[in-house]
């Protein structure tokens, strides 16, 4: 066994798989090294598509869940079988793993005494995180505040590739949202999640800064670098970049999109979903006359 990856993009559920890892490392009695790889185009590169990923020996063993040090342990005394598995002999030699009549018993006593203490630690771990684990997953889907901006940087844009709508209305009455008085009051909002690196997500930055301007008071426009909130990309299950999420005044999703997003094509998803941003609002001077 050479090599040990945890691959994820910092979230809560990543850092446990990593503590449990390494508590299987030690109650195995191994000194491996934990390689953590946070960046989203090597994981996707990996053919990872959910997260936290664990992965001996360039050989991917789970995906998109939190193992337990019992469960890691097993797949690391797999890994050292597979590795260490006896030689042929030569004619007149005794084979490497002579039967043993009395160690047989004492080690399978070693194995359960192993897992059991690794099942109590799992447990004090689990005892121990359960407050802050419970109030970092709560932060983590909860709503985000519309009053409260999303970090923005004001560096980066959008990409070329498909579209993924979301359950939402197809064929809900148009509405053409008006600026309120009340600035508290909620407003429909534009996601972008992106990255500085990402060609496609430059490109979408002078769309998102030109909707901000031109829409002020009707929609909320936000962008979020997934490189420096990496926590959004996993709450929003973003998978692709640049992404468009579309989002009602409750904050509930209506559609998404991915890749390059033109202005032209925004306006359009919008009215489809029942908002007609561009739509005029009538003359009362002409009609009293």
């Amino acid at each position: 066994m050479k090599k040990i990856q945890i691959l994820g993009t910092g979230c809560s559920k990543c850092k446990t798989l990593a503590e449990n890892t390494e508590s299987a490392l030690r109650l195995a009695g191994l000194d491996i090294p934990i390689e953590k790889v946070t960046d989203l185009q090597e994981i996707m590169a990996a053919g990872i598509m959910m997260t936290p990923a664990l992965v001996i020996d360039g050989e991917v063993k789970a995906v998109g869940k939190v193992l337990s040090p019992p469960e890691i342990l097993e797949m690391l005394q797999e890994a050292d079988v597979q590795k260490d598995s006896p030689a042929a002999t030569e004619i007149g030699q005794e084979p490497a793993t002579k039967p043993q009549t009395n160690g047989g018993k004492g080690t399978r006593i070693a194995i359960v005494v192993g897992l059991l203490l690794a099942l109590g630690i799992t447990l004090w771990a689990k005892n121990r995180d359960a407050e802050p684990a419970s109030t970092a997953e709560t932060s983590s889907t909860a709503p985000i505040d519309p009053s409260q901006p999303i970090v923005e940087d004001g560096t980066e844009a959008s990409d070329a590739a498909g579209s993924k709508e979301a359950s939402g209305p197809s064929a809900s009455p148009v509405r053409s949202p008006v600026a309120s008085a009340t600035p508290a009051k909620p407003l429909p909002r534009m996601l972008d999640l992106g990255r500085g690196t990402c060609i496609p997500c430059k490109m979408m930055m002078p769309v998102l800064e030109e909707l901000k301007t031109s829409l002020a008071g009707k929609l909320d426009v936000q962008y979020i670098d997934i490189s420096k909130n990496p926590e959004a990309a996993e709450h929003w299950e973003v998978r692709m970049i640049p992404t468009q999420i579309l989002i009602d005044e409750e904050g509930n999703e209506l559609t998404r999109h991915t890749g390059f997003f033109p202005r032209a094509d925004i306006i359009a998803e919008w009215k489809r979903i029942g908002y007609d941003f561009e739509a005029k609002t009538p003359d009362l001077n002409k009609q009293q006359d």
